[in-house]
Parts: structure tokens; sequence; C-alpha cells
């Protein structure tokens, strides 16, 4: 899925290997927040707690959103993630429309 460079070397040229552990579980997000500081980026991702009963939904002021994960980044691997993410956006919207070029 991912194939650029940056992300899968460190700046000393050793290869890093991804893996993801047996048992990890995704989480759906429907809400996020991104924050900073001067040295870090926050990403949080957040499910919100929708009512069950359609009828509340008049009278409803505001829903609980729980956090399911944070993640903290340095401003150089933020630069990268925004940089990966438009270029997979692309592609997906390319798809999505017909066209063939897709990132696996």
């Amino acid at each position: 899925m991912q194939d650029d460079r940056s992300q899968n070397e460190d700046p000393k040229g050793i290869k890093i290997k991804h893996y993801i552990p047996d048992g990890m579980v995704g989480v759906y997000a429907d809400n996020s927040q991104v924050m900073h500081t001067a040295n870090e980026f926050i990403l949080s991702f957040f499910q919100i707690e929708h009512p069950v009963v359609e009828p509340d939904l008049a009278s409803l002021r505001e829903v609980r959103s729980r956090c399911v994960a944070r993640i903290v980044l340095s401003p150089d691997q933020m630069t990268k993630l925004v940089g990966i993410l438009a270029e997979n956006l692309a592609a997906y919207q390319k798809a999505a429309s017909g066209g063939m070029d897709t990132h696996d």
C-alpha cells in the first residue's frame, strides 16, 4: 500500500520493515482532531456515539465522541504523512471516477 521510499528508510539509510502484529484490530473513526505544539502534531481519532432512536434527533443538542486513537508526530513526519495522504486520495479519486491507477 505504501511506496514512499522516505517512509521505508531512516535518515541514516537503514531500511525499515513495517509489519502489523497479529491480532491488531482496526478501529473506525468518524471524527478527528488535529492539534500542534512547537515540536509536534497530535492527531486524535474519535467514534461519535450516535443516538439509537431517530425521533430523539429533534431534541438532540450534543453527542459524545470517544477518542479511539491518538498519534503524536514530529513536524517532519507530519509533512510526509500529508504528502502520502494526498497521493493516495488522488489515486482513490481517479479509481472512483473510472480511472485505472490504484495504489496497493
